[in-house]
């Protein structure tokens, strides 16, 4: 919780300064309409009694609208150390789920739905009022829902003409939605940030135009003992400074080439740096064009250096005997050919849109990686710890499809194990099979084991070549493991940010972006679009009866029902609250007459039992709009059927009201 006295205030700027300027608009809105109203009492005379109790009405109705469509609450307490509310405004209802009366009628109400971490300090900034005039603050606020919503909350005394306090005059307005931004935004820069601290090479960003490096990890340190303040200090001087004289021109040249490729060129270059104590040392840099300038000109280019210090003293040594530099040079290719695949797995799996395309990358590419090979993908499932074959490739003799996670050592230990150690336990998912040709490597992302790499290798003939082979399957898996984690992570957070978290329903956000798409769809091939706005009658009596839990299983009851009655076409919604939106795309209005019918008489027969007991019968009150008779664009439709809705519920409810109908 964050609290400010005075003007300054946490945030954006701009955003605080434009609800500053909202909040001044109400407040001169509602001036005008106290002077007019001063006026009209001034003018009064019995005469004009009738036209001035008009005036009011319509000055309190401008009022009123103007409030209601407000994304900010306004509010007025008394100033005697009570706080109690005497005024709130009417959109209180949409925005916390309150009535008016709940703020007004209780004593205290107020304070009490603060959360009990911020009591204390939004109490004390009360108190502090009397003294500043003013206080702004954020802090959380206990929705009718049940939850905690952030609120931005502005406070200010008024007093009489001689300081007497007055009343407090107030405003409100949810930010849920920004602090959870911004707590994304926060966790997202902490897991690049770990990233880039943990990766095992030199990451850093190299601006052409300042003509030095802007960024680099903490690993610069490991690799060449410069720590990053010591880059910093070099400044323009980083390439002169550091670079072999005989590789200078090489680099300049070869960053001016790839200034000149398309942004998704990566290019690779090698070249000596002089380590801080003084020896030299042999990098590998892939680097790409990261950043342009508004004219298009490259400006910064992002890198990735490997220490291959090592691997050229070894080409050097190795070129004493033709023997040694063939075997070498054949090693080398095939790193090469392994970096290569795994690079391209990598693209791949970063390019796939569902986890079932990634089944299919990872078992072709393993197919190219592990040539003449074969092996299987096990994954962690839910239920009864069962690792399940999810992708497979070349010819594996008595594969099963699923075993127990207790039955495999690389498991339960997270290390890479091969049944031919005569330590280990063997693995009941091989069904007897050993030997130097199998390796169990476990897919370990943040600690947990989310499934294992099975392989079968016939081919090598020595212990070199077995090391390599491990590298490599070490490799895949800890590519396969982010790639899948990351679209786990990808598909829930879709899920997430379009599913209803009650009812599994689709939410509303979802329906603002998939109804203008049927709308124009609809318009294209001359059909027609008919939405239904659905309300569970007298809601709150279930509530208020049987309890919110109850209620909630309502709602679920009744979203389970949509969604197994409407066709596959059929878009089900949870709109806000007890109201529910269907969207039937090609249904005309009378077959949707029809078909409300039906699902008003289906909800309505339902036996719904809570804790043993029978509950009343449930009914609902439908609106029905149709496009383009009723509405051109989703926002009008959607007002259509809200207006057909609002007839059925005072008409007496359980009913179906078409839109234009009498």
């Amino acid at each position: 919780m964050s609290i400010i006295i005075g003007n300054s205030v946490d945030g954006n700027p701009a955003e605080l300064a434009a609800l500053h300027q909202y909040i001044a608009s109400l407040e001169q809105q509602v001036h005008i309409l106290e002077i007019e109203n001063q006026r009209l009492r001034k003018e009064t005379t019995p005469a004009l009694y009738p036209g001035i109790e008009e005036a009011l009405r319509r000055n309190a109705a401008r009022l009123e609208h103007l409030l209601h469509y407000s994304p900010v609450i306004i509010f007025s307490s008394r100033a005697d150390g009570d706080y109690n509310v005497t005024y709130m405004s009417e959109n209180v209802r949409k925005i916390l789920g309150y009535s008016p009366a709940s703020f007004i009628a209780k004593p205290g109400f107020w304070i009490s739905q603060v959360h009990p971490d911020d009591a204390p300090a939004v109490a004390a900034n009360l108190g502090l009022l009397a003294e500043r005039g003013e206080c702004q603050q954020t802090y959380r606020f206990l929705h009718a829902d049940r939850t905690y919503r952030w609120v931005y909350n502005i406070l200010r005394l008024v007093r009489d003409t001689r300081g007497v306090p007055l009343e407090i005059i107030g405003s409100l307005e949810d930010i849920t939605e920004r602090k959870h931004a911004e707590e994304v935004l926060e966790a997202t820069e902490r897991l690049v940030q770990q990233i880039a601290s943990t990766m095992p090479s030199i990451l850093y960003i190299y601006d052409l135009i300042l003509e030095q490096n802007i960024y680099s990890n903490q690993h610069i340190w490991e690799t060449l003992g410069y720590t990053i303040e010591d880059i910093a200090v070099m400044g323009r001087n980083v390439l002169p400074t550091i670079l072999h004289p005989d590789d200078l021109v090489h680099a300049i040249n070869h960053r001016t080439v790839l200034a000149q490729t398309p942004d998704e060129t990566v290019s690779h270059f090698e070249y000596r740096v002089r380590h801080k104590d003084g020896t030299w040392r042999w990098l590998q840099s892939r680097e790409v064009v990261f950043m342009r300038t508004t004219e298009g000109q490259p400006q910064q280019i992002l890198g990735v250096a490997h220490d291959i210090t090592e691997q050229k003293l070894n080409e050097e040594a190795l070129r004493a005997s033709e023997h040694r530099l063939l075997q070498s040079n054949e090693e080398l290719r095939q790193r090469n050919r392994d970096i290569s695949l795994l690079n391209e797995m990598g693209g791949l799996l970063q390019a796939c849109s569902d986890i079932n395309e990634a089944y299919r990358v990872i078992a072709s590419s393993a197919e190219k990686l592990f040539e003449g090979q074969a092996g299987a993908l096990y994954l962690h499932q839910d239920t009864a710890n069962r690792y399940t074959i999810v992708a497979n490739w070349g010819e594996l003799a008595l594969i099963v499809p699923s075993f127990n996670g207790c039955s495999c050592p690389s498991i339960f230990e997270q290390q890479t194990c091969s049944p031919c150690q005569a330590e280990r336990t063997p693995c009941q998912h091989l069904q007897g099979q050993a030997g130097e040709s199998i390796l169990c490597i476990p897919l370990v992302v943040w600690g947990k084991t989310l499934g294992i790499l099975h392989l079968h290798n016939h081919t090598f003939a020595t212990s070199e070549h077995r090391k390599r082979w491990q590298q490599l399957a070490d490799s895949v898996a800890h590519h396969v493991s982010l790639a899948l984690t990351s679209l786990t992570l990808r598909e829930q957070l879709k899920q997430q940010a379009i599913r209803d978290a009650l009812t599994g329903l689709y939410n509303r956000r979802y329906l603002d972006e998939t109804l203008p798409r049927e709308l124009q769809r609809a318009a294209r091939h001359n059909q027609s679009v008919t939405v239904m706005m659905i309300d569970v009658d007298h809601f709150k009596y279930f509530n208020d009866t049987y309890g919110h839990d109850m209620g909630d299983a309502l709602l679920r009851t009744v979203g389970a029902f949509l969604e197994t009655h409407t066709r596959s076409d059929d878009i089900v919604c949870r709109y806000g609250g007890e109201e529910f939106m269907l969207v039937l795309p090609g249904a005309a209005m009378e077959p949707a007459h029809l078909r409300a019918e039906e699902l008003r008489v289906g909800l309505q027969s339902m036996n719904i039992e809570h804790k043993g007991h029978l509950l009343d019968a449930m009914t609902v009150s439908i609106g029905v709009a149709t496009f383009p008779d009723h509405g051109t664009f989703a926002d009008a439709l959607i007002k259509s059927a809200d207006e057909a809705l609002y007839r059925a519920k005072h008409s007496g409810r359980n009913r179906v009201a078409l839109f234009g109908a009498g």
